[in-house]
C-alpha cells in the first residue's frame, strides 16, 4: 500500500531539455552582446586603463617635488638654523653625494641674501660652471618666509635640474636661504612600474616641452624636444586632459612604433604626464577578449551539455529513489510493528499505521509537535500519555529488559493501560548523520500482548499442578518413611533398600515440585523475601549433610572447608540462599564424573564486612559461549568436557 503522505511528481525529461535549450539560447546571446559591447568600447576601455596609470603617475611626481623641497631641504634648512660652518658644510655635503642623489647643487644664503657656502654633488662638480645662478625672486620669496619652485634647466651632460629654494627660520626670524638644484633624473626611477600593459611606458615633459623623464635615459640627458607632438602642445601649452580617443592622440614615437596615448597637465609646476601604449598591444587585448569570449561560449555550452545530461542522470536517480521511497513507505505502513521516528528535540516526524492503532492516535495529531514527559497535560489531552510513556520509556527493575546496564538503549519493555491494556517491548534505534553524529531515533514497538497472557497462563497451570501434585508426593513420603522406621513392621534388608530408592526418588520429585512453584512465582514477580539474621556456616553444613548420601552414590568426594576464624552472623532469607546451596551442590554432583571431587570454602572477603563462599568441583563445567546464559532459564550442557 503506497502512502500518499510521501507521494511525489514524476521526474520530466523533456522539461529539463526545454529548460537547458532555453539556457543555451541565453548563454550564446549573452556572451555575443557582451563581446559586441567589449570589442566596441575596446577604445574607452584603453583609455581609461591609460588615464588611471597618468592619474598615478601625475600624483607620484607631485609627492616627489613635495617630499625633496618639504621633506627634505626645508628639515634641512631648520636643522643648519644657529649651527656653526663646519657643521653646516659636514651636514650640506652628505646630502649632496647621498646615495639617492636627490640634489646635484646645494647654495646657502645669509639673510642679506649673500651666498656664504656651494656644495656640488660629486659627478657634478665637472659641470659647476654650467649651472646658472638662483634666480634672485626666487631668493627673495624665500627671504620672506615661502617655499619658491624654478623652472627646469638643463646640464649638458647630466641632464634635467629644477631650482628651489627655502627659508632658514630660527627663534629669531628668518636667519637665510638654502637652495639646491634637484635631479630629475632620479624620478625616472619612481615612474617605472607606472605603464600600461607590458609595452607601454610613462614620460614627463616640462613647460618648453622637452623630456624631464623617461625610461630611454638618453632622451633625458640630451632633453629632447617634444612639443611639436600634438598630445603635448595639448597638455602643456592648451593644459588639457587628454584621453587618447582623438586620432591625433595616435601617433609614431621615438622607437617608431604606433601608440594610442593619453595624458594630464600637472599645473602646479606647468609639466605634462603623458602615457603611451603600442597599439599591437590594445589589439592584442580585444584579440584576447574576443578568445576569451569564444572560449568562454564554448566551456559555458559544453557545461551545459554536461549539466543537461547530469540532470536527466539525476532526474532518473530521483525516479528511482522515489520509487524506492513508495517501497518503503509500503514497508513501513504494513509492519506489524509499531514505528515513530523522532528528532534529537523530541520532534515526532513520522508514525507508522501499527504504532498509532497500538497508541489510539492519529499521525497527523502528533506530528512536527514536540514531545515531553508530561505532554498529556500540557496539551490537555489524556490519550497523549501513551505516547510519552512510549518515547521516555526507561528500564527499571520491574521491567524486562536486555542489557539495561551495557547498552545505551536497552530494549524496554512497558505496561499500557490506555486505550485499552497492552505490553509492549520497545527498542530504541539511533539514527546517525553522514557525520556520524546523532540525527534522530526510531522506537520499534513490539506488542507482547498475547505472550504475556500464555506465560501467566502457563505459570498458572505450572502452579496449579504443582500444588496437586505436591500433596500426594508427601503423603507418599511420610508413608515410605513410617515403612523404614519400622512404625508399621519389621521389613527385610532387600526390602529397605528398594525402599530407600523410592523415598530418594520421592525427594527428588518434591524438590522438582517445588523447583516449579519457584520459577512459577519468580514470573509472576511472587517471589518474595525475608531477611533475618543466620548461621551461614551451619546452612552451609547441613546442605553438605544432605548431600553427602547422593555424593557417595557416584564416589564423589564433598568437602567442606570452614573459616579459620569464627564468623559473624549474616542478615539472609536462609530458605531463598538455602535453595541457591541446593541447586548449586546437586548441580555439582550431577555434572561430576565419577570419582571427582566437590570443594566448598568460606573465607572473610579481605577487610570488608562480607564473607566469600565459593564452590569447585571436577566437573563438566559451562562452555564460555554459555556463560552469559547463566542466570536465564535452563538449558542442557553441553555434551562435551570441560574443566570444572
Amino acid at each position: 500500500m503506497e502512502n500518499p503522505k510521501l507521494k511525489a511528481p514524476r521526474f520530466k525529461s523533456y522539461a529539463i531539455w526545454l529548460f537547458f535549450i532555453f539556457v543555451a539560447a541565453a548563454l550564446i546571446a549573452g556572451n555575443l552582446l557582451w563581446m559586441n559591447l567589449v570589442l566596441t568600447d575596446s577604445a574607452e576601455n584603453v583609455s581609461k586603463i591609460q588615464m588611471a596609470v597618468a592619474f598615478q603617475a601625475r600624483e607620484v611626481v607631485k609627492n616627489f617635488i613635495e617630499q625633496l623641497s618639504g621633506d627634505i631641504l626645508q628639515k634641512t634648512a631648520d636643522f643648519l638654523a644657529g649651527e656653526d660652518e663646519e657643521k653646516i658644510n659636514k651636514v650640506l655635503t652628505g646630502l649632496a653625494d647621498s646615495d639617492e642623489a636627490y640634489f646635484a647643487r646645494l647654495i646657502l644664503y645669509d639673510k642679506e641674501g649673500k651666498e656664504t657656502l656651494k656644495i656640488h654633488r660629486a659627478e657634478a662638480k665637472y659641470l659647476q660652471e654650467t649651472f646658472k645662478d638662483v634666480a634672485p625672486e626666487g631668493i627673495s620669496h624665500a627671504l620672506d618666509g615661502k617655499r619658491w619652485i624654478g623652472k627646469v634647466e638643463f646640464l649638458g651632460g647630466f641632464g634635467p635640474v629644477l631650482s628651489v629654494a627655502v627659508p632658514i627660520r630660527s627663534a629669531q626670524g628668518i636667519d637665510g636661504v638654502l637652495a639646491g638644484d634637484v635631479n630629475l633624473k632620479v624620478l625616472a626611477g619612481r615612474l617605472k612600474d607606472f605603464k600600461p600593459g607590458k609595452s607601454g611606458q610613462t614620460y614627463v615633459v616640462d613647460q618648453a616641452g622637452r623630456i624631464i623623464s623617461h625610461s630611454n635615459y638618453f632622451l633625458v640627458i640630451s632633453g629632447s624636444d617634444w612639443l611639436s607632438r600634438p598630445i603635448v602642445q595639448k597638455i602643456v601649452q592648451n593644459r588639457e586632459t587628454v584621453d587618447g580617443l582623438n586620432a591625433d592622440d595616435r601617433y609614431f614615437n621615438d622607437a617608431g612604433l604606433e601608440v594610442q596615448a593619453a595624458g594630464l597637465p600637472v599645473p602646479e609646476f606647468g609639466w605634462g604626464v603623458v602615457v603611451e601604449q603600442p597599439f599591437f598591444e590594445i589589439q592584442t587585448s580585444s584579440n584576447q577578449i574576443l578568445t576569451f569570449g569564444l572560449i568562454s561560449l564554448g566551456i559555458g555550452l559544453v557545461l551545459i551539455i554536461v549539466l543537461n545530461i547530469n540532470f536527466l542522470a539525476l532526474g532518473r536517480t530521483s525516479a528511482a529513489l522515489e520509487k524506492e521511497r513508495d517501497r518503503i513507505s509500503a514497508i513501513v505502513s504494513n509492519l506489524t510493528d509499531g514505528l515513530i521516528q523522532y528528532d534529537p528535540d523530541f520532534r515526532i516526524q513520522l508514525m507508522n499505521p501499527r504504532a498509532e492503532e497500538m497508541l489510539g492516535i492519529k499521525e497527523d495529531e502528533v506530528k512536527d509537535k514536540i514531545v515531553t514527559r508530561d505532554f498529556d497535560i500540557v496539551t490537555r489531552n489524556a490519550k497523549f500519555k501513551a505516547l510519552a510513556s512510549v518515547i521516555f520509556a526507561e528500564p527499571g527493575d520491574d521491567k524486562e529488559k536486555k542489557g539495561a546496564f551495557k547498552e545505551k538503549y536497552p530494549l524496554v519493555e512497558v505496561v499500557l493501560k490506555e486505550p485499552q491494556e497492552r505490553w509492549l517491548k520497545i527498542a530504541t534505534v539511533p539514527i546517525a548523520d553522514y557525520q556520524g553524529k546523532t540525527a534522530g531515533f526510531i522506537k520499534v514497538i513490539h506488542d507482547v500482548s498475547r505472550e504475556r497472557v500464555v506465560a501467566r497462563m502457563k505459570s498458572e497451570f505450572i502452579s496449579i499442578v504443582a500444588h496437586q501434585l505436591r500433596t500426594p508426593l508427601a503423603a507418599i513420603k511420610w508413608t515410605l518413611r513410617m515403612i523404614l522406621d519400622g512404625d508399621v513392621g519389621q521389613i527385610t534388608s532387600e526390602q529397605k533398600t528398594f525402599l530407600e530408592q523410592g523415598y530418594a526418588s520421592n525427594d527428588r520429585m518434591i524438590f522438582l515440585i517445588n523447583d516449579l512453584l519457584n520459577v512459577a512465582r519468580i514470573e509472576e514477580g511472587r517471589f518474595g523475601y525475608e531477611f533475618v539474621e543466620t548461621d551461614l556456616i551451619a546452612l552451609i553444613e547441613k546442605n553438605v549433610a544432605n548431600f553427602q548420601l547422593a555424593a557417595r552414590s557416584k564416589n564423589i568426594s564433598l568437602i567442606f572447608e570452614k573459616p579459620a576464624v569464627e564468623t559473624h552472623r549474616v542478615t539472609i532469607d536462609s530458605s531463598k540462599i538455602d535453595l541457591v546451596f541446593q541447586n548449586l551442590i546437586d548441580n555439582a554432583i550431577k555434572y561430576s564424573l565419577p570419582g571427582g571431587r566437590i570443594e566448598l570454602k568460606a573465607e572473610p572477603y579481605k577487610d570488608r564486612p562480607f564473607l566469600l563462599v565459593s564452590i569447585k568441583d571436577s566437573g563438566i563445567g559451562i562452555p564460555s559461549h554459555q556463560v552469559p546464559r547463566v542466570f536465564t532459564k535452563h538449558r542442557p550442557p553441553a555434551r562435551r568436557r570441560h574443566l570444572g
